[in-house]
């Protein structure tokens, strides 16, 4: 069990902080399954996620997140957070929750062994 946001996890949000699609995508692993909601079928594969963080950018923007809480056990972690995002002119506030697999701290080794920034 954990209570800190590991460091990939946050990687991720922070590129998406900045808008950062190409970043964002290599922080997920070359045939990872994104899954914008849970009843929807998986995005698989890095163009394919890069599409559909692209086309969710085109819906808000000034993405900021708040980490509520995070759990997790061996590869999975499921962090609570509070996201907010400007939709159509508006403010919007989310309470929401994401579960991870620890794959993108595979990535994110994987890119420091070859000397690669993380």
């Amino acid at each position: 069990m954990t209570d800190e946001l590991p460091q990939s996890i946050r990687t991720l949000f922070d590129r998406t902080v900045a808008e950062d699609i190409e970043g964002s995508v290599l922080c997920f692993s070359p045939d990872a399954r994104y899954f914008v909601n849970s009843w929807h079928e998986p995005t698989v594969g890095r163009p394919a996620i890069a599409a559909e963080l692209d086309r969710q950018r085109r819906l808000f923007t000034d993405f900021r997140y708040e980490v509520r809480s995070v759990v997790g056990s061996g590869d999975r972690v499921v962090v609570e957070r509070t996201d907010s995002v400007e939709m159509g002119g508006r403010q919007v506030t989310m309470h929401t929750a994401g579960a991870f697999e620890q794959w993108l701290a595979i990535v994110e080794q994987s890119r420091r062994d070859h000397g690669q920034p993380v």
